[in-house]
């Protein structure tokens, strides 16, 4: 079986992986009159799945209107439409415009797509080198998952407490959704918990349920927990021991439920007026 990030990954959602990074339509966000200067006709913005949802960033799209274009609809257009098109979407927080400096090496033929500097997902970029080019996406920015240096002492020693930590680690989820609350939550045994978009509410009541309050943050079995300025959960972790940490960084489709080290783990969210609160299990 073929691995990206040195997780497994099978053919059926790699498959999906591509579909959903290059769908055959594709939103592209204009004001109004940004629609009248390119001659485009807008409507509202349709609804997307959760997977689209994440493929493009649209919690941080503001604009209601858009044009649904395919690949012919969009290579059809003049060059400079095209340009300003890709530009437009940059500036409104559309997600998947990538420069062509950071592809030139795989995909040379993106230079020709929309001026040479941006490009966007299409099918036929990725038609017949979906691993190859999904592979290298999915690394951008990423650690490799490190769930087979953990030594076996460390998943022997979680087994009780901990009993399918060792089961999820190293995994993609089937689509978007499942987050870091539900993996730490899966980890202690909650069935299905993996599989969720897990809100603050039930995990916080997970929290109070079976846990308590810990100076003792790096100790095997010990729940991570980074909280905003009002004492809002924004992500969890669990300690493995030995140096190692367990997290799925979002409820991407793409984001893993990941074994790294720790200090690599602590510096993906050492970020402002976070705080870090440490939960151990009740015995």
């Amino acid at each position: 079986m073929q691995r990206i990030l040195n997780i497994p990954i099978d053919q059926a959602l790699l498959e999906s992986w591509a579909n959903w990074l290059a769908p055959e339509q594709q939103p592209f966000y204009l004001t109004e009159a940004q629609g009248q200067a390119l001659k485009l006709i807008i409507s509202a913005a349709p609804s997307f799945s959760p997977e689209g949802r994440d493929t493009f960033k649209l919690w941080g799209v503001t604009c209601p209107q858009a044009v649904m274009l395919n690949e012919s609809d969009f290579l059809t257009l003049p060059l400079a439409t095209r340009t300003e098109l890709l530009r437009l979407q940059l500036e409104h927080g559309r997600g998947e415009v990538l420069c062509v400096a950071d592809w030139r090496d795989l995909l040379t033929e993106v230079e020709e797509q929309a001026g040479g500097e941006h490009f966007v997902w299409w099918p036929s970029l990725l038609a017949g080198r979906e691993w190859e080019l999904l592979a290298h996406w999915s690394s951008q920015g990423r650690l490799p998952c490190e769930h087979q240096a953990v030594p076996e002492e460390i998943w022997s020693a979680l087994r009780t407490a901990w009993p399918r930590v060792r089961e999820i680690a190293g995994t993609f989820p089937s689509g978007s959704g499942p987050n870091c609350f539900g993996t730490v939550m899966a980890g202690a045994g909650v069935r299905g918990a993996e599989h969720q978009w897990m809100l603050r509410e039930p995990f916080e009541d997970w929290l109070a349920a079976y846990t308590a309050k810990t100076t003792e943050c790096e100790a095997p079995g010990t729940v991570l927990v980074w909280r905003d300025g009002h004492g809002q959960a924004q992500h969890a972790a669990l300690v493995l021991g030995g140096g190692y940490g367990l997290h799925k960084p979002s409820q991407g489709w793409d984001s893993p439920r990941q074994a790294l080290r720790l200090n690599d783990l602590y510096r993906q969210f050492d970020v402002q007026d976070r705080v870090l609160s440490c939960y151990t299990l009740r015995r």
